[in-house]
């Protein structure tokens, strides 16, 4: 039950977590919206930690041929704890302030781990107040289920896409058969102690979440493209007097093949390439009369942006050709 102080702060933090979510669509100012955000957070728990303090909030009022009062013995209850809640609402305090040095993503951990802990201390609270059971299960396993699941693909991702790809191609089948392993023994073998399962799965996660967080600092490998440019091969069409590609990729000092295809009838065309002055071109290919197609094989220059265009027609047809 909320005492009247509690109800003092309740309605400061849903007021301005509301009013950090309009900030935040209107402005778009992540930093506003996070300051909105802690406030309403700060004012949750304190709400919290103040539904859990009965006070003597009303004194009685007797009549003038009231009896004198008796004396009995009360017993004193315990006064709520709230488990360990209260570190999970400091822990989701301190993801937010990280978030405002390092990334939004843990301010948004932070959020999310701070609903949690308020939902499973207002809970434990009740219960330890009226002494009836408040079970958050039927809530929670599934809740976890899924940021569990989350927290495996985005970890593992990071970890995947930092190593070598034949690394990240061997890390994928160990983790999936050790997922896959430690499951099957746990459901064929339920006399394993649930301590035993607890460890096994806070070491495990502390893994991963370490690999995948040192792995996001190091950053994303570097992919390669591996396009018919690179490779060698580029198709260019010429039509209605203008090349249809106007840009180019050839990769440096490699064998360089450009498929010309002319289709204007009865027009020549050809394709020029060179550095600033046309008249010392890097490769200088035939004259094609159209309709006809023909292949250009040369040394591919050095790294470097070319231009390149049509001897017939150079104000018309013209592009950049960028070897890397």
């Amino acid at each position: 039950m909320l005492t009247p102080t509690s109800k003092l702060f309740l309605p400061v933090a849903w007021t301005s977590l509301f009013l950090g979510a309009v900030y935040k669509i209107l402005t778009g100012d992540l930093l506003g919206s996070v300051l909105f955000l802690m406030v309403g957070v700060l004012a949750f728990l304190i709400g919290v930690m103040l539904s859990t303090v009965r006070e003597n909030e009303y004194v009685p009022v007797y009549g003038p041929d009231a009896p004198p009062p008796t004396v009995r013995a009360v017993a004193v209850a315990p006064r709520p704890g709230g488990g360990g809640w209260p570190v999970a609402g400091g822990v989701s305090l301190a993801l937010v302030m990280l978030g405002l040095i390092e990334h939004p993503l843990f301010t948004w951990a932070g959020v999310l781990l701070a609903i949690v802990a308020g939902a499973g201390w207002l809970a434990r609270a009740a219960s330890e107040t009226t002494g009836r059971q408040v079970s958050l299960a039927p809530i929670g396993l599934p809740f976890l289920g899924l940021c569990t699941i989350a927290s495996v693909m985005f970890f593992m991702s990071r970890i995947l896409l930092t190593v070598p790809e034949e690394a990240s191609t061997a890390i994928a089948l160990f983790v999936a058969v050790l997922i896959l392993g430690g499951a099957s023994i746990a459901a064929v073998r339920p006399n394993i102690s649930s301590r035993t399962l607890t460890v096994a799965l806070v070491l495990g996660s502390t893994l991963m979440v370490a690999g995948g967080l040192v792995a996001a600092d190091r950053g994303e490998r570097t992919f390669e493209e591996h396009s018919a440019e690179h490779a060698g091969a580029v198709d260019v069409t010429a039509s209605g007097v203008a090349f249809k590609t106007t840009t180019i990729t050839l990769k440096a000092g490699a064998d360089a093949e450009i498929v010309f295809d002319n289709t204007d009838a009865a027009t020549q065309h050809n394709i020029v390439i060179f550095a600033s002055d046309p008249a010392k071109p890097v490769f200088r290919g035939a004259l094609v009369t159209g309709p006809a197609k023909t292949t250009y094989t040369f040394k591919a220059p050095a790294a470097g942006e070319y231009k390149f265009q049509c001897d017939v027609h150079p104000t018309q047809m013209k592009g950049i050709v960028k070897v890397v």
